[in-house]
């Protein structure tokens, strides 16, 4: 008697388990994606606070990158990426048009870029001399991008 409400219950047990779509899986794989990847930047957007604007289409946005646009303009907050170097750009790009969208902004103006540089020595090979006492390593510095940061300015349009 104790077996078969054993077997029953492990039986009900497999009974109540939902099964996922393929769909479902999907969305479930994608959204880890996405969480590693936002751990690769960071995307922040400030507002001036003297100004309140309705949002903006967050496909318009323009990026002026080095050059000041030829459209008279409002500033009207503050960004910052700051990046790892195998993030990828789309992602990016959407959370950036989004956020900056959601203030009223037209475009971005990026006035700094820094780059973070890492050296990383590596010995590549020792040489000895006929006196093993002195030897000399021979070493290879590779240096490498640790992180990237831009900064700028969040823009309207004034015409």
């Amino acid at each position: 008697m104790r077996k078969m409400i054993i077997l029953l219950s492990v039986l009900f047990l497999f009974l109540s388990c939902e099964t996922i779509t393929l769909e479902e899986q999907r969305a479930m794989g994608m959204a880890r994606y996405e969480k590693i990847e936002k751990s690769k930047y960071s995307v922040d957007v400030i507002k001036h606070p003297d100004y309140s604007f309705e949002r903006t289409d967050p496909s318009t946005l323009i990026v002026y990158d080095g050059f000041e646009p030829k459209k008279s303009y409002l500033i009207i907050g503050k960004f910052s990426i700051i990046q790892l170097p195998k993030a990828q750009a789309k992602f990016i790009r959407k959370e950036i048009e989004n956020k900056v969208a959601e203030i009223g902004g037209n475009a971005i103006l990026i006035t700094e870029k820094r780059i973070g540089k890492k050296i990383n020595s590596d010995t590549i090979g020792i040489f000895m001399p006929k006196s093993l006492i002195k030897y000399f390593q021979i070493t290879d510095k590779k240096e490498k991008i640790s992180n990237m940061s831009y900064y700028g300015y969040v823009i309207r349009w004034t015409d």
